[in-house]
C-alpha cells in the first residue's frame, strides 16, 4: 500500500491484459496475449500455465470460492478451469 514494489511475475511470452487477485488473496491468475492464464503464488512464484485458448486471453476471474476460474478469449470462447489447469468446459456462443 505504500507503492513498494513487491515482487515482479514473469513468465509470459507477450504482455499481460489483466490480472486478479483470488478471494483469498493467495493467489493471482494474469491473462496474456500468449494466449495462456498463468496462476502465480504471492512470492511471484508460477503454480500453473492454463493452455487451450486459440487466440489472446483478454480476462481472467475466479469463482467467488476461488476455486474456479474464467478466462475470455479474442476466440469468442470463455473457458471454465479448475486450480490444477484442468478445463471444466468451454462457453461458445460469442459472435464478437
Amino acid at each position: 500500500m505504500d507503492g513498494s514494489l513487491i515482487t515482479t511475475l514473469k513468465g509470459h511470452e507477450s504482455y499481460v491484459l489483466q490480472v486478479a487477485f483470488s478471494p483469498d488473496g493467495k493467489t493471482i491468475a494474469s491473462a496474456s496475449v500468449d494466449k495462456t492464464v498463468k496462476l502465480w503464488r504471492m512470492d511471484g512464484s508460477l503454480m500453473t500455465t492454463f493452455k487451450g485458448h486459440e487466440y489472446s486471453v483478454s480476462q481472467v476471474a475466479f469463482s467467488p470460492d476461488g476455486k474456479t476460474i474464467a478466462s475470455a478469449s479474442r476466440d469468442r470462447t470463455v473457458q471454465l478451469w479448475r486450480m490444477d489447469g484442468s478445463l471444466i468446459t468451454t462457453l461458445k456462443g460469442h459472435e464478437d
